[in-house]
């Protein structure tokens, strides 16, 4: 395994580790300062396993159901979904930073939700109509016969596209007891005929907004107190949301300002071999080896290399451009901030200032620690420079963010 090679040879991984320094410094210099181009919205990705489950089940039966529940939610731009033979289903969600303003719909929305969670199923007597809720055996069938859906009392709701869009306009005007058959083109391309029984039909009825209702399904004994809370809550998600997105955003940003021809190869792979050697260490703490990962996670070895390869290349022109950005605005780190930082590691290794100075010395590690303090300097150099705005193009202001980072810190 790469990463043992190099556990096991330390003076390597060092004499590389000082290599890539020069190198990376050397490319300082030819790194451009330019204008920022637009940032990259923030991303949510969502997994998981039905062992044996084909693509087109996963998709029908686990895939519609994440993907109706998260659809609408605030601030997402768009998302996007994969659903593979061997049960594995991967959504990814892609939010924008909105207004941190709390709007009335906002709150609307959660109070309506509360509402929804708390509804109740009631059986009718007559055609299925808007978002019923309806109970039905199914079984899909491919144009070779093979049964790619069998499900029994099925509660499903009308207008969700859970199964197949097809399927509930074929249900609304149906009664229980009736059945209906609709034919859909799945995701691997394969035509499939969904027969369907109907059993029930049901309806559901949302309690009205009291302060009666609101006190027995909260903790909140009013509607307005209920409505104080939900604010606070949707205050303090927006403005994490713009902490993250405004850090995400301008390491892109910044990553995106850095040619190709900048990047050399000895600084991609050496920064693949030190993720290599984090996740073998992390493993290894785990008890589990290489092998057990790789099977776990359906990749090969040259696959998770290929992944990290490409996180790698970010993380390089991240790295170069803070270089450059250190280097341009004179951000510079005294002794007396590299033995503030020392100070910090001994402690949290256990071990005394000097005593770690000494391994850092020996090591020829103080340099790279001194890079990185520099490189940590100029993040924050750009974050404080960069313009918020939210999506409407208004000025977000920074004492918010930080105030909300602080009242995190202490609770």
């Amino acid at each position: 395994m790469l990463s043992k090679y190099f556990i096991e040879r330390p003076v390597l991984g060092n004499v590389i580790a000082l290599i890539t320094m020069l190198i990376g410094a050397v490319s300082i210099f030819g790194l451009p300062i330019a204008q920022y181009p637009p940032m990259t919205p923030p991303t949510v990705q969502v997994t998981t396993n039905w062992p044996g489950a084909s693509a087109a089940l996963v998709q029908q039966l686990v895939a519609s159901n994440i993907e109706n529940q998260v659809n609408g939610v605030q601030d997402m731009l768009y998302m996007e979904s994969d659903s593979t033979n061997d049960g594995r289903y991967t959504l990814t969600v892609t939010f924008q930073v909105g207004s941190i303003d709390v709007l009335e719909a906002d709150i609307e929305a959660q109070v309506d939700r509360l509402r929804e969670n708390e509804g109740e199923l009631t059986d009718v007597d007559r055609p299925i109509a808007g978002r019923d809720f309806v109970t039905l055996d199914l079984i899909g069938k491919d144009t070779e016969g093979n049964v790619v859906a069998d499900v029994s009392d099925y509660l499903y709701e009308v207008g969700s596209g859970a199964i197949v869009e097809e399927l509930d306009d074929a249900l609304r005007g149906l009664k229980a007891g009736e059945t209906t058959s609709v034919t859909s083109t799945m995701p691997d391309d394969r035509e499939v005929t969904f027969e369907v029984t109907i059993s029930g039909v049901q309806e559901k009825l949302l309690p009205e907004l009291t302060d009666a209702w609101v006190a027995e399904a909260s903790e909140f004994e009013t509607i307005e107190a209920l409505r104080g809370d939900i604010i606070d809550r949707l205050s303090r998600m927006k403005i994490m949301q713009a902490q993250f997105s405004l850090r995400e955003s301008a390491m892109s940003a910044l990553a995106n300002l850095v040619d190709d021809v900048h990047v050399s190869d000895l600084l991609v792979d050496a920064e693949v071999n030190e993720r290599l050697n984090d996740l073998g260490h992390r493993l290894e703490s785990q008890k589990l080896s290489i092998e057990q990962f790789l099977t776990a996670t359906n990749q090969t070895g040259e696959a998770l290399v290929e992944s990290l390869r490409g996180e790698s290349v970010t993380a390089v022109k991240v790295d170069l451009a803070l270089r450059a950005v250190a280097a341009a605005e004179g951000l510079g780190v005294s002794e007396a901030e590299l033995d503030e930082e020392i100070v910090k590691l001994a402690e949290q290794f256990s071990t005394t200032p000097a005593r770690l100075r000494e391994q850092l010395d020996n090591n020829g590690r103080t340099v790279s620690l001194k890079g990185e303090l520099g490189k940590t300097k100029a993040s924050a150099w750009l974050l404080d420079n960069v313009e918020v705005v939210d999506e409407e193009g208004k000025s977000v202001d920074r004492e918010l963010l930080k105030r909300n980072a602080a009242e995190e810190g202490e609770s």
